[in-house]
């Protein structure tokens, strides 16, 4: 996978034939930094920021030119977003057009979230009007999304609907057609996980401090910090971290950095992410190699404001009337999103910290109110003004069995 930020070549150095002193990694990031480069900066270096990856969300409703849209005429995959918000990629297998250009026939595979496939149509009836017709579909659930007219004219829209043959998912493998020497999941995740560490650029902008992008790593804190901006103070939200083109619509806070540089920043740091068990349970404990303690930094007329997460996120029961109560966890779990043929989930998602259960997000609420979606809003009292740039801190703890409670005074 290619690594978003700017590539720099001045100071290269391969970790790998020409290792740094030892003195500064040995007991702190230890041998994954082989084959990595480190290009160390002096104070009059400028740092650009990363990137942004270009948007692929999609309105709730289109156009006939839909299609046209999705199948420009180049090679890039096919991106779109359905109503949840889920982003979809996947490849073209047949692209048809019309005498005027048009995409009459759009039908090919999906690779995220999920293998699947879709098959997309556009007609014209005898009284001139166009019409689009199609649907998506991914192998391991039950429900298809079918595009149908929207109500106003012209436009359509995506619908969910049951699966006719729900019971047994087309291209289902059972486990006696796995074929053999194929890799199992950990082993494809460690192979991914591989790629992306031998793409890695890092940094070094100061003694005792790394940067990934604008991800900097701590040695004095064993830390991860990176930049974010105050983005909703009101409302459901869903999460608590998402790149600026991820859902940005139900997230407290938005950031400029890569999940994947925030995920090697935390395997550095000797994370080891763990999946949340399937039933949310309350007052479940934390895995130590998974746990993180995440705080949120900003200045307030010259006063310097630490607060963790969990206090700027109240929860309430859907349905209650009594105000929020604050988040009641201490540590975070690190999750790790997935990997499959379209890439890391966590970027091409663009979700850092869930407050939801979301298995494609980097770190996920441990806790049991993370099977409501409707239950978590904003602290306003405790947040800064809309637009205010905070930092984010992920410290994983000492390795220790810590039980997931509130933080005491």
């Amino acid at each position: 996978m290619a690594h978003a930020s700017p590539s720099f070549s001045r100071g290269g150095r391969n970790l790998a034939t020409n290792p740094p002193r030892p003195s500064f990694f040995r007991g702190w990031l230890g041998p994954a930094f082989l084959g990595f480069s480190l290009i160390p900066l002096t104070a009059q270096d400028n740092h650009p920021a990363s990137p942004e990856a270009p948007a692929v969300t999609r309105n709730t409703t289109f156009s006939a030119d839909f299609l046209d849209t999705l199948a420009p005429g180049d090679a890039k995959p096919i991106r779109l977003t359905l109503p949840t918000g889920q982003s979809v990629i996947g490849t073209a297998d047949t692209v048809k057009r019309d005498e005027a250009n048009h995409v009459t026939k759009l039908s090919g595979t999906l690779q995220h979230p999920e293998p699947g496939d879709f098959d997309f149509r556009r007609g014209t009836g005898k009284d001139g009007a166009v019409s689009l017709n199609g649907s998506l579909r991914f192998t391991s659930t039950s429900t298809v999304w079918n595009i149908q007219a929207a109500g106003k004219p012209g436009r359509f829209g995506f619908v969910a609907a049951p699966a006719d043959d729900a019971f047994r998912p087309r291209n289902m493998v059972l486990p006696s057609q796995v074929p053999k020497g194929a890799a199992t999941p950990s082993e494809a995740r460690d192979a991914a996980e591989d790629q992306l560490r031998k793409s890695l650029k890092i940094e070094q902008p100061a003694p005792g401090r790394l940067r990934i992008g604008v991800v900097e790593i701590h040695k004095d804190t064993r830390s991860v910090t990176f930049p974010a901006t105050m983005n909703q103070r009101e409302g459901v939200v869903e999460y608590a971290v998402v790149t600026r083109t991820g859902k940005t619509h139900e997230s407290l806070f938005t950031t400029a950095a890569a999940p994947k540089d925030v995920h090697l920043a935390l395997l550095l740091l000797g994370v080891k992410p763990q999946p949340c068990p399937a039933e949310p349970t309350q007052g479940a404990e934390v895995p130590a190699a998974a746990a993180a303690k995440i705080t949120v930094e900003w200045d307030q007329n010259g006063s310097g404001q630490t607060h963790n997460l969990s206090e700027l996120v109240g929860v309430r029961p859907d349905g209650a009337s009594a105000p929020p109560k604050p988040l009641d966890i201490r540590l975070w779990q690190c999750t790790g999103s997935k990997f499959n043929r379209a890439g890391f989930a966590a970027e091409l998602e663009g979700s850092i910290i869930s407050l939801i259960t979301d298995d494609l997000a980097l770190i996920n609420n441990p806790a049991s109110d993370r099977a409501n979606d409707d239950s978590h809003f904003p602290n306003t009292a405790s947040l800064p003004p809309v637009g205010t740039t905070v930092t984010i801190r992920i410290s994983p703890p000492l390795p220790a069995s810590l039980p997931n409670k509130p933080d005491t005074p």
